[in-house]
């Protein structure tokens, strides 16, 4: 009876959990850049808006070996941590978060320093480029409805 009652509770392993989120993560939207057109990047393909220009779309997979998209990767692997009960939500939460913050930082890190030390005669560019922090809302998501296995 006990083995049954395991057994049902256990129906996703954390291996199909932390595919999905793989998925997930190369899929879904993770960067914005709204300078002079709007483009919306994901770890695979872009989206391209100008002005008098039609919309375009178009496959993209050599970011998948900047740092800036790998170091996503380490969120997958904490996510994979997290459902084999290794870390704890809050680490998990706090990795995404931090990853999400550096991204940010690393693609506006020039505006970012020209508003903190100001040139005098320099034009001051707002940033111009987000990150999109789906990945972790579809984490906060997944961690509600199917919450890891825990081991007594």
């Amino acid at each position: 009876m006990e083995e049954n009652n395991q057994s049902s509770k256990r129906f996703v392993s954390p291996i199909i959990i932390s595919l999905v989120m793989l998925i997930v993560i190369l899929v879904t939207p993770a960067f914005i850049h709204t300078r002079n057109f709007l483009e919306i990047k994901s770890l695979t393909w872009v989206i391209r808006i100008e002005q008098d220009e039609p919309l375009r779309f178009f496959l993209a997979l050599d970011q998948l070996i900047f740092l800036n998209s790998f170091i996503k990767y380490l969120f997958f692997l904490m996510i994979y941590r997290f459902y084999n009960n290794q870390t704890s939500f809050t680490r998990t939460l706090l990795v995404g978060v931090f990853i999400e913050i550096y991204i940010f930082v690393s693609l506006n890190g020039g505006n970012l320093l020209y508003t903190i030390f100001p040139v005098p005669g320099m034009h001051l560019n707002p940033p111009a480029d987000f990150p999109l922090p789906i990945s972790i809302l579809i984490f906060l998501i997944l961690a509600k409805l199917i919450p890891p296995l825990k081991l007594d």
